[in-house]
């Protein structure tokens, strides 16, 4: 599996809503200064479509981006979703599983996509306790559960471009 560590925030990032066609848009927390060279990813598959996916720099186990695909589904406008504690760190990932023969690392998750208070929360089916969010910016955050289990993202402060890409692509 892999082991989680706090820190202080070290990178910039920077959000986009990408809208790919109707039904189909890409949520994605970069950093601003990439790593040259081949992350290491945590892809949270579902069978369906693309994953959730957490890029991590090699070098220094910092989160390079995070990103997710809406894909014929609607966002759920609901505000009884689960608890979340945000916190200002950011997190190291670090996996023994990685190598630089094996660079990917695979799950299966299902995730729900709740629109809440003007926040957009990506967070894995069935989730009820509540959960940690670790920062990658001040709106944008990486949620995680017991046993340092991560379950979604927490996109807050959604922008007015940033709901209309949601519209145009009928995602909301």
């Amino acid at each position: 599996m892999f082991q989680l560590k706090t820190i202080k925030k070290q990178k910039k990032y920077r959000r986009d809503f990408e809208g790919m066609g109707e039904g189909l848009v890409l949520l994605k927390v970069e950093s601003e200064v990439k790593n040259a060279g081949y992350n290491y990813h945590l892809f949270y598959r579902n069978g369906k479509k693309p994953p959730l996916d957490i890029a991590i720099n090699p070098n220094d186990f910092s989160i390079e981006y995070a990103s997710f695909f809406l894909q014929d589904e609607l966002i759920r406008v609901e505000n009884g979703i689960s608890e979340i504690v945000y916190s200002d760190d950011n997190l190291l990932i670090f996996s023994e599983g990685f190598t630089i023969d094996t660079t990917n690392l695979s799950f299966t998750k299902d995730f729900e996509v709740f629109f809440s208070e003007n926040n957009l929360i990506i967070l894995e089916a069935g989730i009820k306790n509540s959960v940690c969010g670790y920062s990658l910016t001040e709106a944008n955050y990486i949620l995680v559960a017991e046993n340092n289990n991560i379950v979604g993202l927490a996109l807050k402060n959604i922008s007015l471009n940033e709901m209309k890409v949601l519209r145009e692509v009928k995602v909301i």
